[in-house]
């Protein structure tokens, strides 16, 4: 037998967990990961009231989720991400003061600064961010159509930066949802909806000279009902940048380069919102977004052609999707579960590994094989193991529940070729894994 044979994956499995059991949580989440591979998330909580708080939490391996709550008034919306320095940057929409905010955490304090402009109190666009050298470049939604703004100074100075700001599209009914990212230069460019179109738009600065003025390029990546909810982001590989979107065929995906034509990755009228796309480091686009006819939260991969599968359908969720790569087919991602009103983040875990090893005793008979399911997981104590080896040839199965490790006897070597089924599921008792899709590993070997 040839030792080490692998088992087949059927089936991807996530595992999804709350990250606060407190209600009315996780509007405008955001996820970002730390030079360290830590996920951290940047959420509103108490929305609707005048206790509204922003709160970003990181998971620690063993302790799980740890909040802080930023001093701040009330607010919308929320983008995160890290300087070189690994220090958190964020921007917000301000309620009070129907301004955007931009913080940076410096020597363990929060220094927050209002960015000028006429912005809308009661209508609240997309707010995006992105770092160019360490220094913010903001995106938002105003009276004026879309804008960027970024601080004039070489370094973020709170209640002191002289903020430069440059009009993107300079019609109102533009931009109010759109994504921003830079390419390989570091040219920002900026995916958006036109309302009055219902087109999806693509905007670029002419130049990466900041605080230099320049202009956009605006052009239509997609005219066709079009573009309402949008993610761009950049191919590590190919140097590309992608949008996926929503559209009133449902999910689709573009690459924002001459000669590319939309695609369509999920069909249906009332898939692909909330979409959030992110490349792991082979250049592999995945996409997570809603689909509010299954109240569902989904995933697209792209592997030769488009695979999706649902990572949680447990009651309504799905909203305000934020995805990352971890590694290579390992994403993490933070959504809304409208049903218990809280934030859930699921991540995936390796592939199952069903991994067969003949054990020879003196004189060769009987014939022991060991099967191993040690690799399949690093949530082994919330997970359940159940192992079905060939229906004849046995001498007995010991109990494979919560075994990751079993040991079969064979009534004698003759049997040949065999297969056998490693099943994982969720325990019900588990305090972390609220859901889990299942999933089965086989393996073939020979006796």
């Amino acid at each position: 037998m040839a030792d080490g044979a692998a088992a087949v994956l059927n089936t991807e499995v996530w595992v999804s967990e709350q990250v606060t059991n407190q209600g009315d949580t996780g509007l405008y989440a955001s996820l970002k990961l730390s030079s360290a591979g830590q996920p951290h998330v940047l959420y509103w909580t108490d929305l609707e009231t005048p206790a509204a708080k922003l709160v970003l939490a990181h998971r620690d391996p063993v302790a799980g989720w740890l909040n802080e709550t930023i001093p701040t008034a009330r607010g919308a919306q929320a983008v995160l991400a890290f300087d070189s320095n690994q220090r958190p940057v964020i921007a917000y929409y301000d309620l009070d003061a129907a301004t955007i905010n931009v913080g940076v955490k410096i020597a363990g304090f929060w220094q927050i600064d209002p960015v000028p402009g006429m912005l809308r109190s009661f209508a609240i666009g997309t707010t995006s961010l992105v770092l160019i050298g360490d220094l913010p470049l903001v995106s938002y939604w105003s009276e004026a159509g879309l804008e960027v703004a970024r601080p004039a100074a070489t370094s973020f100075r709170p209640r002191a930066n002289d903020w430069r700001t440059e009009r993107v599209d300079a019609d109102a009914r533009c931009g109010f949802n759109h994504s921003m990212a830079l390419d390989a230069q570091g040219v920002p460019s900026i995916s958006y909806f036109d309302l009055e179109a219902q087109a999806l738009k693509l905007a670029t600065r002419n130049n990466a000279n900041f605080p230099t003025p320049a202009g956009w390029t605006t052009r239509v990546l997609d005219g066709v009902a079009a573009g309402e909810y949008n993610s761009i982001a950049l191919n590590p590989v190919t140097h590309d940048l992608h949008v996926a979107y929503s559209s009133s065929a449902g999910l689709r995906h573009v690459i924002a380069g001459a000669g590319h034509t939309p695609e369509l990755v999920d069909p249906g009228v009332a898939t692909g919102l909330y979409c959030s796309i992110a490349f792991d480091s082979q250049g592999r686009p995945h996409i997570a977004y809603y689909d509010s006819e299954g109240g569902a939260l989904k995933v697209a991969h792209f592997f030769n052609t488009w695979q999706v599968v649902t990572v949680d359908h447990a009651g309504d969720v799905g909203g305000f999707a934020s995805l990352v790569a971890v590694s290579d087919g390992i994403l993490d991602v933070t959504y809304y579960d409208w049903t218990r009103l809280t934030l859930s983040f699921a991540h995936s875990v390796p592939p199952p590994k069903a991994v067969i090893r003949q054990i020879a005793p003196p004189g060769g008979r009987p014939n022991f094989v060991q099967l191993d399911g040690s690799g399949s997981t690093p949530d082994a104590d919330t997970l359940r193991f159940e192992w079905t080896p060939p229906s004849t040839g046995i001498a007995a199965l010991p109990d494979g529940t919560g075994n990751r490790t079993l040991q079969v006897q064979f009534i004698n070597s003759a049997l040949g070729s065999f297969l056998l089924t490693l099943r994982v599921t969720d325990l019900p008792s588990s305090s972390r894994a609220r859901y889990m899709s299942g999933w089965n590993s086989m393996a073939r070997g020979t006796a």
